[in-house]
């Protein structure tokens, strides 16, 4: 029984606080809150994750990431590195250039 179902099965059943969870399931206070709080925001109960597999109920509590867009542009760091040999060129100086260019 993965660790996930065992968490699952003893907060359903009610007789253990978050604690007492974790110290006999040997994970942490957080990990079993996380556990519980993914299982209401997914609306599972315990009568459905019984009948999932562990597989199935992994991916309904713990869905994949989204990717984020960055509005960020990413400088050219062999340019960035050629332009700091010059001599008087700094950092601050590169980055407020950046910082005009990219607003």
């Amino acid at each position: 029984m993965s660790k996930i179902r065992h968490t699952l099965q003893l907060l359903h059943s009610g007789n253990l606080s978050t604690r007492q969870i974790d110290a006999a399931l040997g994970i942490s206070k957080s990990t079993v809150s996380d556990i519980a709080s993914y299982t209401r925001a997914a609306g599972l109960d315990w009568s459905e994750a019984q009948h999932l597999s562990d597989e199935e109920l992994q991916a309904r509590l713990y869905r994949p990431p989204v990717a984020r867009q960055s509005r960020q542009f990413e400088p050219d760091y062999a340019e960035l590195h050629s332009e700091l040999k010059r001599a008087g060129v700094t950092l601050q100086l590169l980055w407020e250039e950046y910082q005009r260019q990219h607003r």
